[in-house]
């Protein structure tokens, strides 16, 4: 059984320490426990938490897994896609045409409802783990950035408040419920036109892919551009208010003074230790939180791609086509969760960084 560490003392860290448990509980076995008490004896103490061996070792270890389990499916469908390629050359042996069609297209329908109900089913875990990095952030921003006041940032903090909490709740529905149901609608339209030979959908699905990834650069761009802005301009005022008060306290208390500016660098130290041990246990527990559903992701699309592969020889072509169309969908799912992972993560980082510049100029 697993020994919870107590929280830190003088900060509430019972969410953040809640969801660390809970990504140890996902990555059990595959990944190290990610706890924040190991990370603040790091900062202290130095030496390693875990090394990249280990993880390493576990990332294979669970992709291996994967892959065995999408072999099944593999296997599945390219059996089906045998299956509907003999319906199909023995259509001329039935009595009657029609009946042979109606054999091909059962086959057919067999094949397609095996590979989409995959496919459903990772869309679905793909929506969960945003959902959970989402309340991951929500746990994750407002203690990191109660510890960046605490450094002196005030500006900072202020300005980080608004733009991290819209951004985590902007990411979230755009991504949820914007670009994931266009890529979800864009497999199926394309799929059922690939039923009927005499009508086609498949600009319609490029449109609906096209428009995702529209919605994901402009939000991508949006992102960059104020995190980068923020991540300069606040620490520098911050960093000017900190230096002119020490200042102040020095030149016109000359002895209390001195000693109140020391205290409040001791502070500062503390506050910036701890803030650095949150940042980093938060940044890597995205990580740890978002490596599993990718895999999932990667793995179920190398299938549909292998899959396609094999069967296109056979002669099936509404098949592959459904396949390819189900592996560009959930590839641009794939990017979309990478993508959202990487903003979040560099959000975290920028904190970091910008708490730093405000210790470092301010003792300038």
């Amino acid at each position: 059984m697993e020994n919870h560490p107590p929280p830190t003392p003088g900060v509430d860290t019972g969410q953040l320490e809640s969801f660390l448990h809970g990504i140890n509980r996902q990555t059990n076995g595959y990944l190290p426990p990610l706890r924040l008490s190991d990370f603040l004896a790091l900062l202290r103490h130095g030496g390693a938490v875990f090394t990249p061996g280990a993880v390493l070792n576990g990332i294979g270890r669970y992709a291996w897994g994967e892959i065995l389990v999408d072999l099944r499916v593999l296997a599945q469908l390219v059996l089906l896609a045998v299956i509907c390629a003999v319906l199909e050359n023995l259509q001329g042996a039935f009595e009657r045409e029609a009946v042979g069609k109606l054999a091909y297209t059962v086959g057919f329908l067999a094949l397609v409802a095996l590979a989409f109900g995959s496919f459903v089913t990772a869309m679905q875990g793909a929506r969960g783990s945003l959902d959970q990095l989402v309340s991951y952030m929500e746990a994750l921003v407002p203690l990191l950035l109660t510890l960046l006041a605490g450094t002196g940032a005030f500006t900072t903090a202020g300005l980080f408040q608004p733009i991290l909490v819209a951004t985590v709740n902007g990411v979230s529905v755009l991504v949820a419920d914007v670009v994931l149901p266009l890529l979800f609608l864009a497999a199926v339209v394309e799929v059922v036109g690939g039923i009927s030979t005499t009508w086609r959908l498949s600009y319609l699905a490029g449109l609906l892919r096209q428009g995702s990834i529209f919605a994901l650069g402009l939000l991508f761009s949006v992102f960059l551009g104020v995190i980068a802005v923020e991540g300069v301009v606040a620490p520098v005022a911050d960093g000017v208010a900190l230096r002119t008060g020490k200042f102040l306290a020095t030149s016109f208390i000359p002895v209390v003074g001195k000693m109140f500016s020391d205290a409040t660098e001791l502070i500062l130290g503390s506050s910036l230790m701890l803030k650095s041990a949150v940042g980093l246990v938060g940044a890597i527990g995205i990580l740890f939180l978002m490596v599993f559903p990718l895999l999932k992701l990667i793995s179920l699309v190398l299938s549909y791609r292998v899959a396609a592969a094999v069967i296109q020889p056979i002669g099936v072509n509404q098949v592959v086509e459904a396949l390819n169309s189900m592996a560009n969908s959930l590839t641009m799912v794939l990017i979309s969760l990478g993508l959202v992972t990487f903003m979040f993560f560099l959000a975290i980082t920028i904190v970091l960084g910008a708490g730093n510049a405000v210790i470092l100029g301010g003792g300038a």
